[in-house]
């Protein structure tokens, strides 16, 4: 998590898709949502508009199976706050979905989706 929160993406990517392989259920299925945003942001950081849109939508859709599916019933799923990471990423992803996507989307001073683990 420390890897993908200071923007070691393809790092984090990597690190999460050899627990990804062992893993099966719900586990699987969290671990390649959150390999999916951070493969997003990658896709973000090269400016390559149609892969972040496509990682970005599944990562988070696959991040709410989970939320459906948790016991939990305020979505804390392997001690993250799955809700709120999803309403900070979808805020962040939101305008990379308009029609036009100026270069200064790019630069703007928004939170970026930061894994957050409970107390």
């Amino acid at each position: 998590m420390d890897l993908y929160n200071f923007a070691y993406w393809w790092e984090a990517h990597e690190a999460w898709e050899g627990l990804w392989h062992q893993a099966e259920d719900t586990h699987r299925l969290f671990l390649q949502g959150l390999i999916q945003v951070s493969a997003s942001l990658i896709k973000y950081h090269m400016r390559m508009l149609r892969p972040l849109r496509t990682l970005s939508t599944a990562g988070r859709d696959k991040l709410r199976q989970v939320v459906a599916e948790c016991d939990d019933a305020s979505g804390n799923y392997m001690g993250i706050n799955l809700p709120a990471f999803l309403d900070t990423a979808d805020a962040f992803f939101a305008p990379f979905f308009h029609d036009t996507v100026p270069e200064n989307t790019y630069h703007q001073e928004s939170v970026k989706p930061l894994i957050l683990l409970m107390d």
